[in-house]
């Protein structure tokens, strides 16, 4: 019995490209690619305040990720006053908008491993608050 092999082929393909010309296209599109990936990166990346923050006098903060807050700071007479509401992070500064009374508050912030420095502007003058992370 003789057995014959029919070879089975697709379709033409088209003919590879050599030299200077395809080693262009080949960076630019690495170079695209090595430009692209860090910004989609960036562009998901939670900011890092998320969570509940406190101190030992009572202070207490919590940003949520669907830009809500909710905070009971201590003011200048030793009263807590609650705030709530939303906030906007640019760069280092923290927004919060307090829905109670309108009222604004900008503050600057900076953070340390789990340690969060903000200072809190109140009628009687600003307080510096030191609040560590504990939950988030």
């Amino acid at each position: 019995m003789k057995q014959t092999t029919k070879q089975i082929t697709g379709p033409a393909l088209p003919p590879i490209r050599r030299g200077r010309g395809a080693l262009l296209a080949a960076g630019a599109a690495l170079l695209c690619a090595a430009l692209l990936i860090p910004l989609l990166a960036a562009c998901v990346e939670p900011i890092p305040l998320y969570g509940t923050w406190a101190d030992n006098h009572g202070n207490n903060l919590s940003l949520f990720d669907d830009e809500s807050f909710n905070a009971k700071i201590l003011d200048g007479n030793g009263d807590s006053q609650p705030y709530s509401g939303t906030y906007v992070v640019m760069q280092n500064i923290l927004t919060l908008n307090n829905a109670g009374d309108g009222r604004r508050i900008m503050t600057e912030w900076d953070l340390r491993g789990n340690v969060l420095y903000l200072t809190w502007p109140d009628g009687n003058g600003d307080i510096a608050l030191t609040l560590y992370k504990i939950s988030g």
